[in-house]
């Protein structure tokens, strides 16, 4: 029985190893227009890009929506004006979408919200305008901190305000940040993060938001700006950006941000296929999607990109460092009888399986009646699979793990 055990553990710890080393980016359909600069979010199961900016320097007021189950991407309504370097964040049913640049490099204070399937609607105005700033949500407030007042001030803030979603009313926000930055990232998880940007020069620091302000807490491997970065619980994924010494050429490299209580600490994970800087990475289904963006920014020498790529985000935590929101439990312990029963908490709305390599193997809607299923495992092969576990927007979703034997 002892070496029985030792022989699962040895497997468990191969096929780790080997999901690591399996992890890679693939392409999926590309931007209808390619675009630097712009804003996304996930909404409804699919990928909303707002606005951002051409090579030839025009502002963009497209909206495009990506649906990953048909791998297609469709038009959206456009903004009541042109934006880029934005921000955009979903709060309940509301897309609000604020600040950034126009054309002529015009500043904007402005907010829209818009539900989709509705039309866009103008909101509360910013109290100044802000551009290359970075937003999250939380305790029912939208916090936005960073940015410039416009394109040609050097300086940038180290403020911030707060949109109250109640009152719809903006205030002054009472953090203040150890530098002044643009153009970089900030992430909420298990805590909220930002990482690198712009204040006259790359950054390279990382910043924890504690009770009593924004801590100093790690050094990211090479500064970033324009950088993107999505959060998994713990962890949060980096990727893409400018170099301090790449001389406006993008960057492909992808790393991991480990903060699990001890030490933080880096991972590195497999290079985007193509630079990128002035991107939105944004998590769905159990992927990240990397999408358009710039691979270089040198004058006549622009690229700008339409291309959009993934890369398998269940592989990326391990079990033990997973956020767990709720508890699913397996009513049918032994894993050789084919059958595995999942009986699932109210809230949950779906369910994904996946394998090692990030290929989808099952995916459940679940409604308010569905409290359990039974999984047929007899069509698969044994080995290591990860179900996801989605809620609501207010509840982060589960990741873990699960073995099966024959």
């Amino acid at each position: 029985m002892r070496f029985h055990v030792k022989i699962i553990l040895l497997f468990l710890l191969i096929i780790n190893i080997n999901a690591r080393a399996e992890l890679a980016w693939e392409y999926v359909a590309p931007l209808q227009t390619a675009r630097s600069a712009h804003t996304a979010v996930e909404y409804s199961g699919c990928i909303y890009v707002i606005g951002g900016i051409t090579r030839q320097a025009t502002v963009l007021s497209s909206i495009e929506i990506y649906d990953p189950d048909s791998n297609e991407w469709t038009s959206g309504p456009d903004l009541p004006v042109p934006l880029y370097h934005h921000a955009a964040i979903v709060v309940n049913d509301t897309i609000y979408i604020f600040g950034g640049t126009s054309r002529n490099f015009r500043p904007s204070n402005l907010m829209f919200k818009y539900k989709p399937g509705d039309q866009i609607i103008t909101g509360q105005e910013m109290p100044m305008t802000l551009t290359g700033m970075s937003t999250i949500y939380g305790n029912g407030k939208i916090l936005v901190m960073g940015g410039k007042e416009n394109t040609f001030v050097r300086e940038s803030r180290n403020s911030g305000f707060e949109f109250s979603i109640r009152s719809q009313q903006w205030s002054e926000s009472e953090y203040r940040m150890n530098h002044g930055r643009s153009n970089f990232c900030m992430v909420r998880g298990e805590s909220t993060l930002l990482f690198g940007g712009i204040d006259q020069r790359i950054l390279d620091s990382v910043e924890k938001l504690r009770r009593d302000g924004w801590e100093l807490i790690s050094r990211m491997p090479q500064p970033r700006g324009h950088l993107s970065a999505v959060s998994l619980g713990n962890r949060v994924i980096i990727a893409g950006g400018l170099g301090q010494h790449q001389r406006w050429r993008s960057v492909s490299s992808v790393e991991l941000f480990i903060d699990d209580g001890r030490q933080p600490h880096w991972e590195r994970l497999p290079d985007m296929l193509d630079p990128r800087a002035d991107f939105t990475m944004t998590e769905l289904n159990g992927y990240i999607y990397a999408v358009g963006g710039a691979s270089d920014m040198r004058g006549e020498r622009e690229l700008f990109n339409d291309s959009v790529e993934r890369l398998s985000s269940a592989l990326s935590t391990p079990e033990n460092n997973l956020p767990v929101a709720q508890e699913l439990t397996s009513a049918s312990p032994n894993p050789t009888n084919g059958r595995v029963k999942f009986s699932f908490p109210e809230k949950a709305t779906s369910l994904q399986i996946v394998d090692i390599h990030g290929h989808l193997i099952e995916h459940r809607r679940l409604h308010n009646q569905s409290t359990f299923w039974v999984w047929n495992t007899e069509p698969v092969p044994a080995g290591l699979y990860f179900y996801v576990l989605e809620f609501d927007k207010y509840t982060p979703k589960v990741i873990n793990r699960i073995t099966v034997l024959k």
